[in-house]
Parts: structure tokens; sequence; C-alpha cells
């Protein structure tokens, strides 16, 4: 792994300093459909760069950048936005996370908005931002938010400072991890949620990681459910942290399956957030016991944080 991603982290921060309403979230560099390094981001958004890069290959090519806060395939919030440029086989994804994204009325019962107003979802737009389209982006995009003409700034000058990046950046290749064979499981319980408890079961053998997950007992509770991406993203740092790994070396070698932990809505349950930190709890739990480390995993708040 390089300091590019925090590098670039680093600089984007630093150039968001005069917006109140946003701040950088994290940096992913991009090595054809691999993640190969990242800074920033947290226990729930880790792995969202990941699903965005499964799906470049069905973009029209650059110059084109692609922005999207979709929850249902790459993050866990409408607030979260990710910036994608591309240089050949590369590709640099910014996040930021917006203090208001996509007007939710204050009259829409949170729990169902997703049922009455969906807000702003951007899928994986693409825009040539030196074209018209920028403007017709950025007029939809500040009407759909609080502060809409600072925030429309900020989205401008997100996207320039993106695409230069990635024009002069070098992406580092995809380097080979240390090898983990075996198989674990791993229990915890969910916070606030009492009787609730999450068990995985992780078998590794060579580059063939699988990470099966499911409730433990109090059956299949919807308070409990969260976005599959954030599951994902959980595991990946418990794994990682267990065996003080790189996250961007543990997730393009780890499946997993979920079953009904996840939910069909991810905004029905804002972000999922003590699901989501059990099974970070369960996955390192699991990985602990096959690397026979000693190890502490992150607290709850730690999990949220950027990293």
């Amino acid at each position: 792994m390089t300091d590019l991603a925090h590098e670039l982290l680093a600089e984007i921060d630093i150039s968001l300093k005069a917006y109140t309403d946003v701040t950088a979230h994290g940096v992913a560099l991009i090595d054809g459909d691999t993640i190969v390094d990242a800074a920033g981001l947290s226990g729930l958004t880790l792995a969202a760069p990941a699903a965005i890069a499964s799906r470049l290959k069905n973009l029209p090519p650059p110059p084109n950048l692609a922005i999207t806060n979709d929850p249902y395939a790459s993050g866990v919030r409408l607030d979260h936005v990710f910036f994608v440029t591309r240089k050949g086989a590369s590709a640099i994804v910014t996040a930021l996370t917006f203090r208001d994204f996509g007007a939710m009325r204050s009259d829409v019962f949170r729990r169902r908005a997703e049922t009455f107003h969906e807000g702003l979802n951007l899928s994986l737009l693409t825009v040539d931002w030196d074209g018209p389209d920028r403007n017709i982006l950025l007029d939809v995009i500040s009407a759909n938010i609080r502060n809409g003409t600072a925030m429309r700034e900020a989205v401008d000058h997100t996207a320039r400072w993106a695409m230069a990046a990635c024009a002069r950046a070098r992406v580092p290749r995809v380097q080979a991890a240390a090898a983990v064979t075996g198989k674990a499981s791993g229990h915890a319980e969910i916070p606030l949620a009492t009787g609730l408890a999450v068990d995985v079961t992780l078998d590794c053998s060579g580059n063939d990681w699988r990470l099966g997950a499911h409730f433990s007992a109090g059956g299949d509770a919807p308070v409990a459910r969260c976005a599959s991406a954030s599951l994902r993203s959980a595991s990946v740092l418990g794994i990682a942290d267990a065996l003080s790994m790189p996250p961007a070396a543990v997730l393009p070698r780890l499946k997993i399956e979920t079953g009904k932990l996840a939910a069909v809505a991810p905004e029905a349950v804002n972000d999922g957030g003590p699901l989501a930190y059990a099974c970070y709890q369960a996955a390192f739990d699991a990985a602990r016991k096959l690397s026979r480390g000693t190890t502490v995993p992150r607290n709850e708040e730690a999990f949220r944080a950027r990293h």
C-alpha cells in the first residue's frame, strides 16, 4: 500500500474547510475493478468504493465524471456522495458527507421515509463536467440541499479537484496480501437490541475467503436490519483489524452471505449502525481466532469514524 490515498484525503480536507455543511469522508484508489488503497471512510462505508468499481465497466469512457449517492448500490445514506474520476484502467473515488442531501421533508416519518419521499438519488450518473450537463446537475443539487448556493460551489469545487487529482496521480497496482487459512466462528450481541445476536462463520482458503452471517437469536427483527453495503463494510473492517491487514487487501477476496440481516430498503432503518457494529465484532472475533493474535477491536465510536 502507498500513502497516496491519505495524501489526497488531506488535500480535499483542506480545500473544503471553507464550507461548513460538507466534509470529506474518504478517498479510494481503484486499479481495474479492485480497490488497492483507501483512506478515511468508516465501518459503514468502507465497501462502497468496491461496489462502485464493479460497475465502472458499464459506464461511458472518460473524460466523464461519475457521481452517486445511491444507498442501494454504493453507500449508506443519501448524504454520502461519491465522485468517480477515471484515467485508463485506474480510478479515484472521492467521498463527501453533507449535512443534508435530498431535501427530506420534516413532516415525513423518518423510519419509512423511502415510501413517501426518496430524496435526491443519483445512481452513478456520468456527467461531462466541461459541458452543459454540469450546470443542470448543479442546479438540481442546489435545489435539494441545505444551503444550496454554498453546496453548489462545494460540489463543483470537489468535481474539479477530483478530475485534476486523477489526471496527475499514479494509482498503484494491486499488491498481494499475507495468506491466511482455516475456519472459525464469531459471535457478538447487537447493541440496543435485547436478546439479539449475530453469529458468523469465516472460512479462509487461499484467496477464497467466505463469511456467512445470521441472527443467532430473536429471529429477523426489522429493527436490527441494515443495508448489505454496510454489513460488507463492517465485516471487511473487522477481519482487517483482527489480522492487522489493510482493508483494501481484504475487500477483493472476501465474499459475504448475510441472509436475512440485510434490509430491502436501506433508508428504512437509517444507517443500521447497531447491526453493522455487531457484524464487525463477530467478524473480528472469528478472524482473531484464526490468527491467534491479541489485537483489540474498535469501540463503536471508532468504528463509525473515518480511519
